[in-house]
């Protein structure tokens, strides 16, 4: 049916110009096979539990079990951006690498920040832009980028290590 309806189009075509053209180029989107309309994505907390596979520590072991305690309501509690950068960030502050009370990741004491500011870039993405630090430090750092470069050789480490195993982007 639609390769009948570009025909059609094409007969358009060549009767409003007078005539054919020399080349006609047809664009035509994939639609998805009807395996991958059935296939579910990876909910956050899958995603989560998959990267603290890669990574052997106590403290992972802690985050993780706190993530398990969740059970059933673990992937409606992670809807929550600051909690899912929570875990994300293996529970630090990404500015100052102080560990985060979690009692608190949704109270005045801790901010969502973006690492490019609204003013300059219009990206919101979790995944690209947003880290979540304590709230002073993100009014000290204000609408600057890059963040002082104190900050950047303090924290490269672990920002690096977050990076390897997949908890953050690249671009992050």
């Amino acid at each position: 049916r639609p390769i009948i309806r570009t025909l059609d189009i094409v007969a358009d075509v060549v009767k409003a110009a007078g005539g054919a053209p020399k080349k006609i180029f047809v664009e035509m989107a994939r639609g998805a096979t009807e395996e991958e309309k059935h296939k579910r994505t990876k909910t956050r907390r899958e995603q989560l539990l998959e990267y603290y596979d890669r990574i052997r520590t106590e403290e992972v072991r802690v985050l993780r079990g706190k993530l398990e305690g969740y059970g059933d309501e673990a992937d409606n509690k992670l809807q929550s951006d600051r909690l899912f950068l929570y875990y994300l960030q293996l529970g630090k502050c990404m500015y100052t690498g102080e560990p985060i009370e979690i009692g608190e990741v949704l109270t005045k004491r801790y901010d969502v920040d973006h690492i490019y500011p609204q003013s300059r870039v219009d990206d919101d993405s979790i995944l690209n832009n947003k880290v979540l630090v304590l709230s002073e430090v993100n009014h000290k750092k204000g609408n600057k980028y890059p963040i002082d470069s104190a900050v950047r050789q303090k924290m490269r480490p672990f920002w690096e290590m977050l990076k390897n195993n997949g908890l953050i982007t690249g671009e992050k």
